[in-house]
C-alpha cells in the first residue's frame, strides 16, 4: 500500500511539474484554479486531456498562446520535438479540404495502381492539432468527424489506424471570417477552456532585464556576455541556434533565474525533427517501419528534458488511476441529476411556470457524451491531482463548467452580473453561475432537494418509480414530472 502511495504521489508530482513548466514558458499566466494546490486551469486541463486522450476547444483572442500550448503539451506527452509537432499541425482556413487533412493520390503511382500519400497530419504520432477551426467550412468539419473519434484516417480503399489521440483545436473570438462549428464537432469537444491575457506579466513574457535590479558584479557579467554574443556571427542555423541556447543559459546563471526563451529551448530540437520529417515524408517503407524509426528518434530526444515527460508507464498508471478512482454518491448524484433534470425539463415542460425554473434557462438538449464520459473522467483525474479518495462533488462542479461551456445555450433570460474585471467569457461565466446555482438555487438547487435526488436514484435501481412519484407528487421538478410519466407508462403496459 505504501509503496503504491508513493507510485501516486511520484505521477501527482510529474504532472504538476509539467504544468508548472507550460505555465512559466508557453502559457505565462496566474493561477485560477485550486485543486490541491493553485494552477492554471488551460495549463492543467490541456495536460488532462493529453494524459486522458480526450478532445478539447481552447477559445480566446489572438496571441495569447492557445495553439503554443497544445503543442508544449503534445512535446512533452509524445516526447517529440516542438518543431516536429508544430509540422503536423493544420492551420484551419475557408478552402482546407479532405485532401489536406487526411491524404492525397500519388498521381506518379496510377498507371499501376491507387496508393494514397497521407497528410504529416495524418501520420504524426502525436496529438491532432487544428488551428483556427472556426475558419473551416461545414462540408469539411463533417471530414474530421470520424478521425476525431476513432483516430483513423481513411483516403479512398487505404487508411492509417492510430491509437486515438488527444484532439486539440483553437478558434478566436468571432469574427466576420468565421463558420459555425457544426453541433456534432462541438459535442465532440469533451471540453472547452478559454485563454486569458496575462495581468502584470508583460515584462517576464519579454524577458526584460532591470538594470538596477542587479549587483555591480552582474552587471559585469551580463555586459561581457553582451559583447561576446554580438561579436560573433554564425556560419548557418544550426550553429545560429546553438549560440542562442548557450547566451540564455549563460544570461539564466547571471539572473540566477529562469528565462522564457531558455525554458522554451527544452522542447526545441531542429536536427531530431526534420529527421523524423525525413521518415514520414520516406515514400520507401511502409508506416509501422516509420513509427518504429520515430520511436528511435523520440527516446533520444527523451533524454535532454530530464525526466519532465511521462513515460509509457506513466501514461498507462494515469488510465488505471483513472478507472479504480470512485466517486462519491453525492457526486454521482449531482451529476445526473442535473443533466436528467435538463433533458426532461426539454421534453416534458413548456408552461411558463417551467420556463422560470433554473432548468428552464438551457434551451438545447445535451447528449450522454458530457455526462458519461467527460465529465466523469476529467472529475476523476482531477480528483487524483487533489489527492482525495474519491471524487467530491465540489470537484465536479469544478470540472463542469469546461464541459457545458461550448455545448450549452442559454436563454436569454439567463443573465449573469459580471463586473468589469471578470477574466470569462460571458458563456463560460454563465456555464459557472449555472453550476453554482444547480447546488445552492433556494428552490430547485441540489442541496434543497437532495434527499429528493436521492430517493430519485434508489427508486430507479429498485423499480420502485411509482411509490417516489406519490411520495413526491407536489413537487414541480423535472424529475418527479418524469417519475409520474415513466410510472403510468409502466401501468399500460
Amino acid at each position: 500500500m505504501a509503496n503504491n502511495t508513493n507510485i501516486k504521489d511520484k505521477l501527482r508530482q510529474k504532472i504538476s511539474d509539467m504544468h508548472d513548466y507550460i505555465s512559466s514558458s508557453y502559457y505565462v499566466n496566474s493561477p485560477n484554479l485550486n485543486a490541491g494546490r493553485p494552477y492554471n486551469d488551460v495549463a492543467l486541463m490541456s495536460i488532462m486531456t493529453g494524459l486522458l486522450k480526450k478532445n478539447q476547444l481552447t477559445s480566446g483572442n489572438y496571441g495569447l498562446g492557445k495553439t503554443s500550448t497544445s503543442e508544449a503539451v503534445s512535446s512533452l506527452i509524445y516526447r517529440l520535438p516542438i518543431e516536429f509537432v508544430h509540422q503536423g499541425m493544420i492551420q484551419g482556413h475557408p478552402f482546407l479540404t479532405e485532401e489536406k487533412i487526411i491524404g492525397r493520390l500519388d498521381f506518379s503511382k496510377l498507371k499501376d495502381h491507387e496508393k494514397v500519400i497521407f497528410s504529416t497530419f495524418a501520420q504524426t504520432p502525436s496529438s491532432k492539432i487544428i488551428d483556427e477551426i472556426n475558419r473551416i467550412p461545414e462540408g469539411t468539419q463533417t471530414n474530421l468527424l470520424g478521425c476525431v473519434e476513432t483516430g483513423d484516417f481513411i483516403y479512398l480503399n487505404q487508411n492509417i489506424v492510430q491509437p486515438k489521440m488527444p484532439f486539440f483545436a483553437t478558434a478566436n473570438y468571432k469574427d466576420g471570417g468565421n463558420t459555425d462549428l457544426i453541433p456534432p464537432i462541438i459535442d465532440r469537444f469533451d471540453i472547452s477552456v478559454e485563454v486569458q491575457p496575462p495581468v502584470f506579466l508583460g515584462s517576464y513574457i519579454r524577458g526584460d532585464i532591470h538594470l538596477e535590479d542587479l549587483t555591480e558584479k552582474q552587471r559585469a557579467r551580463l555586459k561581457s556576455l553582451d559583447e561576446e554574443y554580438t561579436a560573433s556571427m554564425p556560419k548557418n542555423d544550426n550553429e545560429a541556434i546553438e549560440m542562442r541556447k548557450k547566451y540564455f543559459s549563460n544570461l539564466e546563471d547571471i539572473l540566477q533565474s529562469p528565462n522564457i526563451k531558455s525554458k522554451q529551448a527544452l522542447l526545441s530540437d531542429r536536427a531530431i525533427s526534420q529527421e523524423m520529417s525525413e521518415v514520414i515524408n520516406d515514400e520507401k517503407i511502409d508506416y509501422s517501419q516509420k513509427m518504429e524509426k520515430i520511436k528511435g528518434l523520440s527516446k533520444k530526444f527523451e533524454e535532454r528534458l530530464n525526466g519532465l515527460a511521462l513515460t509509457k508507464d506513466d501514461m498507462y498508471l494515469v488510465g488505471r488511476i483513472c478507472e479504480t478512482q470512485k466517486m462519491t454518491k453525492d457526486a454521482s448524484i449531482y451529476l445526473d441529476s442535473l443533466f436528467d433534470s435538463l433533458n426532461s425539463y426539454l421534453k416534458t415542460n413548456e408552461s411558463n411556470h417551467a420556463k422560470e425554473m433554473l432548468t428552464g434557462k438551457v434551451n438545447n438538449n445535451l447528449s450522454v457524451r458530457p455526462q458519461n464520459r467527460a465529465a466523469p473522467e476529467y472529475a476523476k483525474l482531477l480528483s487524483f491531482m487533489k489527492g482525495e479518495e474519491a471524487v467530491s462533488v465540489e470537484t465536479m462542479m469544478q470540472v463542469l463548467p469546461y464541459v457545458l461551456n461550448h455545448r450549452t445555450e442559454f436563454s436569454d433570460k439567463f443573465k449573469v452580473d459580471v463586473d468589469d474585471h471578470n477574466l470569462n467569457s460571458m458563456q463560460m461565466q454563465r456555464a459557472r453561475d449555472f453550476v453554482k446555482q444547480y447546488m445552492n438555487d433556494k428552490e430547485q438547487g441540489y442541496l434543497k432537494n437532495r434527499q429528493m435526488l436521492h430517493d430519485f436514484y434508489k427508486s430507479v435501481q429498485e423499480g420502485t418509480l411509482g411509490d417516489f412519484a406519490k411520495k413526491y407528487a407536489s413537487s414541480n421538478s423535472p424529475l418527479v414530472k418524469k417519475a409520474q410519466s415513466m410510472g403510468r407508462m409502466s401501468k399500460e403496459e
